[in-house]
């Protein structure tokens, strides 16, 4: 999506855009895939209304979105439920009538949020500085304080920390070692409600690549670029080769993430020009993950995707949420969920199971119209790519018995976890069936599972190489690691992309992106 986001906003701006997408449909993790009829999306669950606001700058034609309900999320703490209401004055009467003596904390809450968005603003903006401008505001900025810390300082209160500590699986990063100032911006991301697009989330792919196209561009899939051609001299990039051929061009603008980039589409003669930003990359996910190091970033963590397809006798039959369930199995993340264990004995028997459930076909006013009786629900729970190391080797669907066998057990395990929370789907299930990180390795191009791209910690954001410009001439990042992550973040990260380019693009853009910024921070 910010590869795709980059492209119109350079085309709108009259420049010949070429994209190139491994597999086969446009659209990254905003894509959807039917199996049996079903159709499933794969990472747009929700998303807040300042989405909206960007993406119809950009597209041809408006994405219409649908309000999820005043219900946001339900959080599960164990037996105990906690509602998360839209909007935040309701969040904020909930969270009153439950913490009566917090209610000096709940008064500062909303003052957090502002500056949470402005610590949060300014670190993505100065990205687009030049270095001797932006690194030194950066770092007068200071270092990024934990959620952990963050929420200690706000209340004493244990129950009340991690309750506005829930939304960390969001970006994968538990709260002791997450960035606090972007956990309230995605916390607060949702003040004025979930939202959900109309037709479903391929809709956003949809609507952009027309305007690629219109200026001349095009949307290639089936096109995964090996390598990026360089000049021998400079290091300046000339082009891609895919397919063993060498396509030029004047930019090329990777959205494959950091570690992809840097450590695999960059020729090994030009390497040596990145030491700096390889040094600072652990390129595997880490085992003991340090806490508030500024010196290296790592892969974000992985997920278990278990996909259900309901059949009912009625479009009605199954009532399903439109809001998103978050289940723990107690009111402490960092003991229950903070920390997978860098090993399993059996991963089938012993794999935790922190689910996150969604359903698209609830949240779609047009999914009646399209797919009838049938609907589907969505349940994540994090992993990791050691888990499933047996198997890196082998092909898709041709893993071997073993490898389904430990599928199925979890696919049973996680099963009968969603019935626990949503027992009407009983007797209904028509269809089951089980993504692991390996399936991201091959759906995504990722090389350990990650969902998130770069571990969304401090040291990421302290990060003086992680901007657009890149050290190469002609080469630009974009995607969730420019920005943060989700389709939000990956929107915003094609804005910074295509504003490094092509200024012009800032002056076209300013009204809209000024009126999200300060409809985030006055929700």
């Amino acid at each position: 999506m910010g590869g795709l986001t980059a492209a119109a906003l350079l085309a709108k701006r009259g420049q010949r855009v070429l994209v190139l997408e491994q597999h086969d449909v446009a659209g990254g993790c905003t894509h959807t895939f039917e199996e049996r009829g079903f159709e499933f999306d794969t990472g747009l669950h929700y998303v807040g209304d300042i989405l909206g606001t960007l993406m119809n700058t950009v597209t041809s034609g408006r994405i219409e979105w649908a309000l999820t309900g005043a219900l946001v999320d339900e959080v599960h703490f164990g037996a105990e439920r906690v509602p998360i209401l839209s909007p935040k004055s309701a969040f904020l009467d909930e969270l009153r009538r439950r913490f009566p003596g917090e209610a000096a904390a709940l008064r500062h809450y909303p003052w957090a949020v502002v500056w949470a968005h402005v610590a949060l603003s300014l670190h993505l903006c100065l990205k687009n500085l030049p270095s001797a401008i932006g690194v030194p505001l950066r770092w007068m900025l200071g270092p990024m304080q934990t959620t952990a810390q963050g929420l200690a300082s706000l209340t004493n209160d244990p129950k009340l920390q991690q309750l506005l500590g829930y939304i960390w699986g969001t970006y994968g990063v538990p709260p002791s070692r997450s960035p606090y100032a972007l956990h309230l911006v995605l916390l607060n991301h949702y003040a004025n409600g979930g939202y959900y697009p109309v037709g479903g989330c391929s809709q956003l792919a949809a609507r952009l690549v027309p305007t690629i196209e219109a200026a001349g561009g095009a949307v290639l899939v089936r096109a995964k670029v090996s390598s990026l051609v360089c000049d021998e001299a400079s290091g300046a990039v000339l082009g891609v080769i895919v397919r063993d051929q060498t396509l030029t061009a004047t930019r090329v603008i990777s959205a494959v993430g950091a570690i992809n980039t840097f450590c695999r589409l960059v020729p090994s003669r030009q390497r040596p020009r990145l030491d700096g930003i390889l040094r600072s990359i652990r390129d595997a996910p880490p085992i003991a993950p340090p806490v508030g190091t500024k010196s290296e970033v790592e892969p974000s963590c992985a997920f278990l995707y278990l996909f259900l397809g309901v059949e009912g006798t009625s479009p009605k039959v199954v009532d399903l949420p439109k809001h998103n369930l978050w289940c723990f199995d107690g009111w402490d993340h960092e003991a229950q969920h903070g920390a997978l264990p860098p090993a399993l004995g059996n991963v089938a028997e012993e794999h935790p199971l922190l689910l996150f459930i969604s359903s698209p076909s609830s949240k779609d006013p047009a999914w009646t119209a399209r797919h009838g009786s049938k609907q589907v629900v969505l349940a994540l729970a994090p992993s990791r790519c050691e888990y499933w190391a047996g198997w890196a080797g082998t092909r898709i669907k041709h893993r071997g018995a073993e490898y389904e066998d430990v599928k199925r057990k979890l696919t049973s395990r996680m099963t009968e976890a969603v019935l626990a929370k949503l027992p009407q789907l009983r007797g209904h299930l028509a269809y089951c069936d089980l993504g692991t990180p390996l399936s991201n390795n091959y759906y995504l191009g990722t090389q350990w599972g990650e969902a998130y791209g770069l571990s969304h910690t401090p040291a990421r954001f302290a990060q003086e190489w992680l901007t657009p410009q890149t050290p190469l001439p002609n080469l630009y990042l974009t995607g969730q690691d420019i920005a943060t992550d989700g389709v939000t973040g990956a929107v915003l990260s094609g804005l910074l992309t295509a504003g490094a380019i092509d200024k012009r693009v800032w002056l076209a853009t300013a009204g809209s992106v000024v009126a999200g910024a300060l409809q985030a921070i006055t929700a």
